[in-house]
């Protein structure tokens, strides 16, 4: 089933480019990456709500790794539009603690997309996860300095939903609190993108736009 986000830019509109010409059609990593370059280098007008691709419920198979209700975000490219796909995270045991789960799932996103030929990540190589922390209603995430190097607004704010929504993929309303080298997150990238804290799944759509 296909949920809509429609993530907005805090600080100026950003969308993506629907008349670009000669833009060849193929969905993997490749046009992915593709897109999130090329939001970086042009402006656009105002761009329908990205899709967000759920997985699909498969019938429960007994040598399968056990598939809990955390998920992966990546990034895909659809009808010259970036998305975020998600992805189930499959164990070889089951969590009871949240903040494992999570643990999981947040290093298995830094790890990078096992299948290159249908989805990126916009997260810079080589970022790692020095801390994360479950308390109540909030997760407390610290990553490398590697998260916030290279790319453009594009790059930026589709690595800051692959965090926030497999942050926030066992409670949507969960709130994300955003660390790199143990300081908090204000702005983004180069051109200063502001990260306002704690963010959960409505108020970063409500401030960007993939």
């Amino acid at each position: 089933m296909e949920e809509q986000h429609q993530p907005k830019n805090h600080r100026s509109a950003w969308g993506l480019i629907a008349t670009v010409a000669g833009l060849v059609l193929v969905i993997g990593a490749g046009t992915a990456w593709w897109a999130i370059k090329s939001l970086d280098r042009e402006t656009a007008t105002k761009s329908p709500i990205p899709k967000i691709e759920q997985p699909k419920e498969k019938s429960p198979d007994k040598n399968a790794l056990t598939t809990q209700k955390a998920e992966i975000y990546w990034v895909t490219s659809v009808d010259n539009r970036l998305q975020l796909k998600a992805t189930p995270l499959k164990l070889n045991q089951k969590f009871t603690n949240p903040e494992e789960l999570l643990k999981e799932a947040i290093e298995e996103l830094l790890a990078g997309s096992p299948e290159p030929t249908i989805y990126a990540t916009a997260i810079p190589q080589g970022t790692r996860l020095l801390d994360i922390k479950v308390e109540k209603n909030n997760v407390y995430i610290n990553l490398s300095k590697e998260f916030t190097e290279g790319g453009g607004s594009a790059s930026m704010i589709s690595r800051l939903a692959q965090i926030v929504y497999t942050a926030t993929s066992l409670d949507p309303d969960t709130q994300v609190w955003l660390q790199v080298e143990g300081k908090p997150l204000e702005y983004l990238g180069g051109e200063g993108l502001e990260v306002q804290q704690p963010m959960n799944r409505s108020n970063f759509n409500a401030n960007f736009e993939l």
